[in-house]
This record gives C-alpha cells, structure tokens and sequence, in this order.
C-alpha cells in the first residue's frame, strides 16, 4: 500500500491538485501540524462568517477524510535533521516551522509528502520524497 502525506497547501489549493493527488496513491494523511494550520485559519477568518464557513468545511472533510499521523520522537528526529539540512541549503528553518514538521511527520514513516510549496523543503531532498503538484 503506498501512502503519502498531503502538505496544507495541497488541501488548501485548487482542487484538481487535490483530485490528482489522491488518485495516485493508496492511502494520504496529515500530519496534526496541518490540522493545526487549519485551525488556525479558522481563528484567522475572524467574523468574516463566509470565509469562517468555507474554512469549517474544509477543516470537517480533511478530519473526516484523512488519517492524522502524530508528531512523536522519531518524527522529532526528522525534524532536527530537515532544519539542519535546510539551513545547510542557505535557507531558514524558523519561518518554516510547520513546514517542516508536516516533512519530519513523512520522513519519520517513508512515505512521500505531496506539496505545492516545494521550494520551502529545499535542502530536505535527501530526507524525505518531495512530490511536487501545481506550477513550478
């Protein structure tokens, strides 16, 4: 069975990245650092009640769609390794935290993350399977 993790910006961007993704693999989760951002875009939407809705909707079919994996020690481990892979690549790992988490949370069980914000794990290549959707 292949499994891959779905980045945020998968879930949150058009849906034929979406619709693609899934008919690729077996099984697709997310990590709880993702069900975290959308959490947060909930808060983020305020009293603008249209936006707070769609955001709901959004937030209900990812929780009652996808498995979400845990952030634990091995997942941890990834981490440190990415932010360090990442910062050896030039880039900041601080404006990239969830980022990140959501890559450790693949790479600590060998399955693929699908992103359309690939450029962000620039460096991580050699710790986790980027797959890349939407323009590059």
């Amino acid at each position: 069975m292949t499994t891959a993790v779905l980045d945020t910006s998968v879930l949150v961007g058009p849906r034929e990245h979406l619709a693609e993704v899934i008919g690729r693999f077996d099984d697709c989760a997310v990590s709880v650092a993702t069900v975290g951002e959308l959490e947060h875009g909930l808060l983020a939407a305020g009293t603008d009640w249209e936006l707070r809705f769609r955001r709901e909707v959004l937030y209900r079919r990812v929780r009652e769609t996808f498995r979400v994996l845990p952030i634990d020690s091995a997942t941890a481990r990834e981490y440190a390794k990415l932010c360090f892979m990442v910062g050896r690549a030039g880039r900041s790992h601080r404006s990239r935290v969830a980022d990140l988490l959501i890559a450790a949370t693949a790479a600590a069980r060998d399955y693929p993350l699908v992103t359309a914000n690939a450029a962000d794990l620039r460096g991580g290549e050699a710790l986790v399977e980027i797959i890349a959707v939407g323009p590059s």
